[in-house]
């Protein structure tokens, strides 16, 4: 699960690339487990000075 903002913008275009052309209701539910799980359980933000 990659953020937005932890991508550039081609990686962002490659992404919704990827969703659009297998979208479908089981990755939708993957997509928000994984949202869920991250909001439970986040990972450590790395801080650069």
């Amino acid at each position: 699960m990659s953020g937005r903002s932890d991508v550039g913008f081609e990686e962002m275009v490659k992404l919704d690339l990827v969703y659009i052309r297998n979208r479908s209701i089981w990755l939708d539910f993957k997509i928000m487990i994984k949202t869920v799980k991250q909001m439970i359980f986040p990972k450590k933000m790395l801080i650069k000075d």
